[in-house]
């Protein structure tokens, strides 16, 4: 293959990439929800996490709480996935095992603004005054642990085993937290914000 057919074939799998990356919002991953509007709002965060296929894990609106399971992507070569804000993340999902989590948490406001306090068995969905949310996403990278990467061929790795660590129960494969989404988690606040106001 000439050089300008190998130049030609990478500038349009960027442009390909690069149009199949959503834009990272600018905003801060919180978002305000006015009073008397709790459960529209906690009814559109379920909405906007099922849009993007995560599994919901703990759904409590009495306490304000909504988690998902973890949600594995492989970047590039799953472009229905939407969750990389950039193609620095698309790059970095491609080529490492990662996967992210979103914690949805509100909070109950005083009509001042100051966090307003609940008793500990009063329910979130009896307090009538504005809410403020905050959206956390955390991307975890998988781990193996005595991974030997083969020099003659990367496809037939070896592992080493720790005798120590089995006794222990500790798994061979886990999850390391790597950092914070925060254009995912803004572009989530986003979606749910304006779903929230639609009403649906």
């Amino acid at each position: 293959m000439r050089w300008t057919a190998r130049v030609a074939m990478v500038v349009g799998l960027l442009a390909w990439a690069l149009a199949g990356v959503g834009c990272a919002s600018s905003g801060s991953g919180e978002f305000k929800v006015e009073a008397g509007s709790y459960a529209a709002a906690f009814d559109a965060t379920r909405e906007v996490l099922r849009d993007f296929r995560f599994d919901l894990e703990r759904v409590d609106a009495a306490q304000g709480v909504i988690t998902t399971d973890a949600k594995r992507t492989a970047g590039l070569a799953t472009p229905w996935d939407s969750e990389q804000s950039d193609l620095v993340d698309e790059f970095d999902d491609f080529f490492n095992d990662q996967r992210r989590r979103v914690r949805v948490v509100f909070e109950p406001l005083t009509a001042e603004g100051g966090v307003a306090e609940v008793g500990g068995g009063d329910s979130y969905l009896e307090h009538d005054g504005p809410f403020r949310a905050r959206v956390e996403v955390t991307i975890y990278r998988v781990q193996t642990y005595g991974l030997r990467i083969s020099p003659k061929a990367v496809r037939f790795p070896s592992y080493t085993r720790n005798p120590e660590l089995i006794a222990r129960g500790i798994p061979a494969v886990y999850e390391v937290p790597l950092r914070q989404d925060a254009g995912l988690a803004s572009e989530l606040a986003g979606k749910i914000e304006r779903r929230a106001g639609r009403g649906g």
